[in-house]
């Protein structure tokens, strides 16, 4: 057993098979929910640290808004290694700022941790909770101790810590991030108990599951 992931209480998979320009801030402070006929689509929060404009999270935001209400709120800028900091509590104000993610969608971002995205979405600036968090794509592995300084992974234990399913997607690359996207809508249905922290590894690599 990974026994930093033991410690966590984090499920590390490492499997083979494994999307900008910003706006003016808005002062209101919460954020409406897309209205849900019946049981509807599940509502998922979608967050990073290398920040908005990656590659990865449009590429994550867009493969689960083929089948889920996704809301992204992301940091403003790249929070990389800020593990489970918060730092938007020093400030008396948030600004939320109107993003484009990718080519196809639009969110919103924050000064802030990818934290303090998550727990300020959760605790507040949403009408209704989210039924999960998705963090990622991250640019770069997060194995071993490195979930201990990811702000992706963290991202993701906050949204457990706060009651939700949680999920974090990362790359040993900086490409196939389509294809991330797509393995980590695949698991939405897995992680109703658990947070997940997956990575993709190089195309020689073996499949390796920890738990």
């Amino acid at each position: 057993m990974n026994r930093t992931a033991a410690s966590l209480g984090v499920v590390i998979v490492h499997a083979l098979m494994l999307w900008v320009a910003c706006g003016s801030p808005q002062q209101d402070a919460v954020i409406e929910s897309p209205p849900r006929a019946g049981a509807g689509p599940p509502r998922i929060l979608v967050t990073n640290d290398d920040g908005y404009s990656s590659e990865g999270i449009a590429a994550l935001a867009e493969a689960l808004a083929e089948f889920a209400d996704v809301l992204v709120i992301a940091p403003r800028a790249n929070e990389s290694g800020a593990s489970q900091s918060h730092r938007a509590y020093k400030r008396e104000t948030i600004q939320l700022y109107n993003v484009a993610i990718g080519d196809h969608l639009t969110g919103y971002a924050i000064e802030g941790t990818p934290t303090d995205c998550v727990h300020l979405a959760i605790t507040g600036l949403l009408s209704e909770e989210p039924d999960m968090v998705v963090s990622g794509i991250n640019a770069g592995a997060n194995m071993g101790d490195d979930v201990l300084y990811s702000g992706t992974v963290a991202a993701a234990m906050e949204g457990r810590s706060l009651g939700m399913s949680a999920i974090a997607m990362s790359l040993c690359g900086k490409t196939h991030f389509e294809t991330a996207g797509r393995v980590a809508a695949s698991l939405v249905g897995a992680a109703e108990t658990l947070t997940f922290s997956i990575g993709r590894p190089s195309a020689s690599c073996p499949f390796h599951w920890y738990q």
